[in-house]
């Protein structure tokens, strides 16, 4: 069964603008590059996806195998995993321990009860901590974009300037 895939950028373009100081809405576009491509570069520095995506289950398709497990394409290790199933007409909803699934190979496999009737199966994959500081690092990033969008200033593409690589550094306890 597959997962449907949503994601969002935590970062808004209100926040952005408002971290340079930008009161009109004539650099919008530039900016929103420059926030795409801010987190491109996170994501190549700390060799991770950055954006929380969450995939939710067709629920048509919610039927539990012969084996009694429920088995979803998921391309990625999940954070969360939470299961929403339905007994005697009460619904309910089951945030998942990790010893209660089983992610291999791209495949999330739930061992379930038959007797119940399954509605969704919801994954989270994303950064698990430094969320704000990531944010943080972002912004200078933006900033730095923004004030020194000329060539005039060279910073080689693979180079961070360095209150950003401090920031990430801290993350991930400077081992990149």
């Amino acid at each position: 069964m597959q997962l449907t895939n949503t994601q969002v950028d935590p970062l808004d373009i209100d926040t952005v603008k408002a971290h340079l100081v930008v009161n009109t809405d004539v650099d919008d576009q530039l900016i929103q590059t420059y926030t795409d491509a801010s987190l491109e570069q996170v994501e190549l520095y700390l060799h991770k996806r950055l954006l929380i995506r969450t995939f939710v289950s067709d629920p048509a398709a919610m039927v539990p195998t012969p084996e009694s497990t429920l088995v979803l394409d998921l391309p990625e290790k999940p954070s969360i995993v939470t299961l929403t199933f339905s007994d005697q007409g009460m619904s309910h909803r089951l945030i998942l321990q990790p010893d209660q699934y089983v992610w291999k190979d791209g495949l999330l496999t739930i061992p379930v009860t038959t007797s119940y009737t399954y509605n969704e199966v919801t994954a989270e994959v994303g950064v698990e901590f430094g969320q704000r500081a990531i944010l943080q690092a972002r912004l200078l990033l933006i900033g730095n974009f923004y004030s020194f969008r000329e060539d005039a200033v060279a910073l080689r593409l693979n180079e961070l300037p360095n209150g950003v690589r401090a920031i990430l550094d801290s993350i991930t306890g400077g081992s990149l």
